[in-house]
């Protein structure tokens, strides 16, 4: 019983545990959403950035890192070459 006891609280204690999370966004809303995901979940990330044409000339992409955050955030462009963030008249 008390090996039963000690595994379950170990499997718990794993499920507790936060991992860093990849996000691949294809459009501006995703790009936003994962951002907003990075930023609370306490952990490194990377976005990586589908190619394309990104409108953000609405001013839509944020991302507020506490003065605390001890995690990166890293955004790659699948193909850099073929991502463009437009910012309109920004």
């Amino acid at each position: 019983m008390l090996i039963r006891t000690c595994a379950l609280a170990f499997a718990l204690a794993c499920t507790s545990l936060a991992v860093a999370d990849t996000f691949t966004v294809t459009t501006p809303a995703e790009f936003q959403a994962a951002l907003t995901a990075a930023q609370a979940n306490g952990q490194p990330d990377t976005i990586t950035v589908e190619p394309g044409t990104y409108d953000v000339s609405g001013g839509t992409l944020t991302y507020t890192a506490v003065a605390t955050e001890n995690h990166s955030l890293t955004i790659n462009g699948n193909d850099s070459d073929a991502v463009t963030l437009d910012g309109g008249a920004l």
